[in-house]
Order: C-alpha cells, then sequence, then structure tokens
C-alpha cells in the first residue's frame, strides 16, 4: 500500500513469530470497540476519496480486520494519529496513519 496522498497511510507488516511475540509483548493493547469500528471506517473513507485507491480497490484486495480477537493501539500527536491493529492469527500488524488536518 503505502502513502495514498494528504498525509494519509495504510501498512501492512507481516513478521515471523519469534519476531512478532517480542513485538505483541512490548506495547499495550486494547480490545477492538465500537469506537475503533467507526475509526476504522473513517480512514476508508477518507481513503477511497483518492481515485487511486478506489480504483485499485485497495481495502477488499487488503481489508482492515475487526474481527474479535484484534487488538489495536493508538498513538497521537499534534501531527496525527496512528492506529495500529494487530492480527495474532497472521503475525500482521496493519498501520493507519492520518495526519491532521
Amino acid at each position: 500500500m503505502g502513502p495514498f496522498g494528504e498525509g494519509l497511510t495504510y501498512t501492512i507488516i507481516s513478521y515471523r513469530e519469534k519476531q512478532f511475540k517480542g513485538i505483541e509483548q512490548n506495547l499495550h493493547w486494547n480490545s477492538v470497540n465500537k469506537k475503533t469500528e467507526k475509526d476504522v471506517k473513517e480512514f476508508e473513507r477518507v481513503a477511497n476519496s483518492f481515485p487511486n485507491v478506489k480504483k485499485a480497490n485497495v481495502f477488499k484486495v487488503h481489508p482492515i480486520p475487526l474481527d474479535e480477537y484484534i487488538r489495536y493501539g493508538i498513538w497521537k500527536s499534534k501531527e496525527g494519529h496512528i492506529t495500529v491493529l494487530i492480527n495474532p492469527k497472521k503475525q500482521e500488524f496493519y498501520i493507519l496513519e492520518m495526519a491532521a488536518d
């Protein structure tokens, strides 16, 4: 994926089990909730406003998981925020980065 434009980035990172476990254990993760789901849908809506993202069907090809076993963390700053979803079944991190308006 990579940058979509205007400070919006969607990245998926896969790790081998040992590396994944180290990262997973060193950060605090929360269970997905309605607000997280709403934030992900808003991210998808904004990203799909870019013609290249919509045309490539990015979120159909690489969907953002919101299953019950998914956990997330949010890091905010005055420049924007990053939401990271962790999928322990696939040993993947989904990084949603959005710059502040």
